[in-house]
């Protein structure tokens, strides 16, 4: 059974994806906590939505696939809810990035153990920020994912393996996108609007 056509028989893709992480864990003896567990599962269903693989504008012609270590530069420089916000895409795009697209990582100038000691580095750095309101309560959780990371990126490799389409899906946006970019194609750009990406209009909801 596809990714696609299983989601469908589950009902959501929250449950969908819970099974087959809760599963996998279980197989692999992987303990985390239930709020870790919670928080990588919803992770995943965020970046079904392929917008989330970008750094979130308002302005479509300015979400941005940055590097991992520019994304770090950032967020050294930056301070406060900016600082947070930045070392979280990083250290939530690196665990994404990193487990389900491996295969084509070994086609590009890093591998998987970059991804590892960026995203791992980041969710350490968050969890000693000076977090506030709703991020405050997640801080045990970057604690655990910065010191789990590693075997998450193995998790989330099987899972991609179990959800071809999915990952095919999301490499899909991205080569759109920057071709998009590059050539500003209405027909590229209704592709985008189709996939939940609106240029010049935002997100569709």
């Amino acid at each position: 059974m596809s990714g696609d056509s299983a989601i469908l028989t589950h009902g959501s893709v929250a449950a969908y994806f819970k099974e087959q992480f809760d599963s996998l864990c279980e197989m692999r003896r992987v303990e985390l906590t239930e709020p870790a567990g919670f928080y990588v599962v919803n992770l995943l269903v965020d970046f079904a939505n392929s917008d989330h693989l970008f750094l979130p504008s308002d302005d479509a012609r300015k979400r941005e696939l940055v590097p991992l270590a520019e994304l770090m530069a950032r967020a050294t420089e930056a301070v406060g809810e900016d600082r947070v916000k930045l070392l979280k895409h990083l250290a939530d795009s690196s665990l994404y990035i990193g487990g389900f697209f491996q295969e084509s990582l070994g086609r590009s100038n890093v591998d998987v153990d970059y991804y590892v000691d960026m995203g791992g580095r980041a969710y350490g750095q968050l969890s000693g920020a000076a977090l506030r309101g709703e991020h405050n309560k997640w801080r045990p959780v970057f604690e655990e994912l910065s010191q789990k990371f590693e075997r998450l990126i193995e998790l989330l490799s099987e899972m991609a393996d179990l959800n071809k389409g999915l990952a095919q899906s999301a490499q899909t946006v991205l080569k759109l996108y920057e071709r998009w970019l590059e050539t500003g194609s209405a027909a590229l750009g209704a592709k985008l609007r189709k996939r939940g990406i609106l240029p010049g209009g935002g997100v569709a909801q």
